[in-house]
């Protein structure tokens, strides 16, 4: 009878933990509601701190601004003179053109270039490999130039790892120039 009773009463508190719990949860904020809402505060306190303006943007004057003066008419027709003579020099087009040829040019020279480093690491490695295997042939090559091809070894690692951190880097900024072409509309491929 009172195994009965102590299973009945172990039964009954972990019903009320599971009920606790269960509420605890249903009422509280998770983790995720409570980022959700620090990151919108945020966005409302950085919102509020930028004002824009017609100024800010840079755009034209309203049509109730003052007229102009003789000497900004001036000034102005002058301006419009020597920027109608810059246009006709550069025109925007061609010169889209050329930092596209540019953008094209640079890009062909990454790729030559890493084209390069792979083939130099791919014969670094098959180099080694050679080494490895003369070197591993004969027992007493072994005996006697052991710490040399231990050094040799080390230059080899060094070598290699240089390699591909050059590699890497190359990557990164064949990417970049991917990106950029894409951003501008030049089509790299």
């Amino acid at each position: 009878m009172m195994k009965l009773k102590l299973k009945q009463l172990s039964m009954l508190a972990t019903g009320a933990a599971v009920l606790l719990l269960c509420t605890a949860t249903l009422s509280g904020q998770t983790l995720a509601d409570s980022a959700r809402a620090a990151q919108k505060n945020k966005r409302t306190n950085t919102a509020t701190n930028k004002v824009y303006t017609n100024e800010s943007l840079g755009a034209h004057a309203p049509n109730d601004a003052p007229a102009k003066s003789a000497d900004d008419a001036k000034k102005s027709d002058k301006a419009d003179a020597k920027s109608d003579k810059d246009a006709d020099d550069t025109d925007p087009a061609e010169a889209k053109k050329k930092a596209a040829d540019e953008l094209k040019q640079k890009y062909e020279k990454q790729k030559a270039e890493l084209a390069t480093l792979q083939r130099e690491l791919d014969i670094a490695e098959r180099e080694n490999k050679l080494r490895g295997a003369t070197f591993y042939a004969d027992a007493g090559n072994r005996l006697r130039n052991e710490q040399k091809y231990a050094e040799d070894d080390r230059k080899y690692q060094a070598d290699v790892a240089n390699k591909k951190k050059a590699i890497a880097d190359g990557n990164a900024a064949l990417d970049k120039m991917k990106e950029e072409g894409r951003r501008t509309g030049v089509p790299l491929s």
